[in-house]
Parts: structure tokens; sequence; C-alpha cells
């Protein structure tokens, strides 16, 4: 909810200026960039699963 009443107050420009809060990411920059080219351009089955589109299990 924070975040939309930062929206409602301050527009978009304050949500992106914003640094993003929680646990930092297990993943190295390079890691995550492999992981968003695989889900763009490759397809499971090519890794040997049975479905048309990535899921967040799949990908774990």
């Amino acid at each position: 909810m924070n975040w939309a009443h930062r929206f409602k107050k301050e527009g978009i420009e304050d949500l992106k200026n914003r640094k993003a809060c929680g646990k930092r990411s297990a993943l190295s920059d390079e890691q995550l960039e492999r992981i968003k080219e695989l889900v763009l351009k490759e397809a499971p089955a090519k890794y040997g699963f049975q479905s048309e589109k990535w899921t967040g299990p799949l990908l774990v």
C-alpha cells in the first residue's frame, strides 16, 4: 500500500527515484541477465521440460 500512496501523492517520478527495499538477490547481475535472456529467447522444451512457457517453478 505504501507505493500506492506515494504514487497518488508524488506521482510516478517518486517511485522511480526510490531505492528498492527488502532482501538482496542471491543471484549476481550476470545470472539475472542470463535468466532474462533464457525467458525471452529460449523455450523450456530445449531443456527437457514439457511446457511451452517458463514458470517460476521451472526457473527454480
